[in-house]
């Protein structure tokens, strides 16, 4: 089984090193859209609209930094390829759920927020693979996750 030998694969080790933080940075700045929304009411304030768009638009900002990398140590660092790439996936859906939600902030429509959610959650679950496999070969425990919103 891949990552299982003595020292991290390189160009894990060099996601964590470079990214690491800043993929920690995304995940806290995700789970704070997560917090404004949770109190947004059914007749939200333009202080909480405005809240709300501001933490989409660091969500996205992080998102992008914690994605913006290539694995170019080996080829054959198949894990770590599969890995970048669940990474970016889940990136990109997730940056459609923060464009959601700054459309929900601007409109207050419903079908932007069902969009955030099933972008969301389809994201965070591919992030979370991700960052579990990259974090596996690093020997580090904790990776950076998202939670997946409930519904309600």
């Amino acid at each position: 089984m891949a990552g299982c030998g003595a020292t991290a694969e390189p160009g894990a080790e060099t996601f964590y090193t470079q990214h690491g933080g800043e993929a920690r940075r995304a995940s806290r700045a995700v789970a704070l859209v997560a917090a404004h929304l949770g109190t947004v009411t059914t007749r939200p304030s333009h202080a909480n609209l405005g809240a709300l768009a501001v933490a989409a638009s660091i969500a996205r900002r992080t998102l992008l930094a914690a994605a913006d990398w290539a694995v170019n140590e080996n080829s054959e660092e198949e894990d770590v390829s599969q890995a970048e790439l669940e990474i970016n996936e889940a990136a990109g859906a997730m940056l459609k759920a923060m464009t959601a939600i700054h459309q929900y902030a601007g409109t207050e429509s419903r079908a932007a927020l069902v969009l955030y959610r099933h972008d969301l959650n389809g994201g965070s679950e591919r992030w979370n693979q991700g960052m579990a496999e990259l974090w596996h070969l690093v020997r580090r425990s904790h990776p950076p996750t998202i939670q997946p919103l409930s519904d309600r």
